[in-house]
């Protein structure tokens, strides 16, 4: 588990199992739907985001509100009858790795590793 410690291999991790998982969503299974928003759950364990220090009444918030995010999701792709749009999925992919690349940049600059 040390190579988990490495930002570098937990970005490709992440961003890997991103792309694998939207792209299961728009193949058209129900199953491949829903496992492919399960890797999506799984790969926002795995960001490279820094993790804020909040209590349990924050902690529950944002349970919550993710929660309510992926009901959301299910509800607009009729419980994964519908698969996602392709569009939608590259926009999706590109916009977290965006996000992920710029966390991972400021993190190598922070502790001076560029």
């Amino acid at each position: 588990m040390k190579a988990m410690k490495n930002s570098s291999v937990k970005l490709a991790i992440n961003l890997g199992l991103f792309a694998v998982a939207a792209a299961l969503m728009c193949i058209g299974n129900r199953w491949l739907y829903f496992l492919g928003l399960a890797l999506m759950l799984v790969s926002g364990f795995l960001s490279v985001r820094p993790r804020s220090r909040m209590g349990w009444p924050g902690r529950l918030a944002a349970g919550l509100l993710a929660l309510a995010a992926v009901a959301v999701f299910l509800w607009l792709s009729s419980c994964g009858r519908e698969p996602l749009p392709v569009a939608v999925a590259c926009v999706g992919v590109l916009a977290v790795g965006v996000t992920e690349l710029r966390y991972w940049r400021v993190s190598r600059s922070a502790t001076g590793n560029a």
